[in-house]
């Protein structure tokens, strides 16, 4: 199953102290689990902050785990939308098309 993950910071949180090195670098250790364990596919950041990436994850319940386990995950916002194959969805409708009309 594959999601499109945004993620936006919050406008209360900043979070330039002393701790933003040390939560930067835990962030860049879980991405990069991610990516070892395939469950990101691809990832990008915005300029602004934020970013978003591709899922790919067996279940609801561990693209929950993943979003929960996000180091500061309460400091953003987050959306999540499901992903399909558009050749599938496609060549679906117009089977599906095509045994209307006959």
């Amino acid at each position: 199953m594959k999601y499109f993950v945004q993620l936006r910071p919050l406008p209360s949180a900043s979070r330039r102290d002393d701790d933003s090195l040390a939560l930067d670098k835990e962030i860049i250790a879980y991405i990069a689990g991610l990516q070892q364990q395939g469950a990101l596919e691809v990832g990008y950041t915005f300029v602004t902050g934020g970013g978003f990436g591709v899922l790919n994850v067996t279940s609801h319940e561990q693209l929950w785990e993943i979003i929960y386990n996000y180091p500061g995950t309460t400091s953003f916002q987050w959306q999540v939308e499901p992903l399909a194959d558009v050749a599938q969805i496609f060549n679906r409708a117009i089977e599906i098309q095509e045994q209307e009309a006959k």
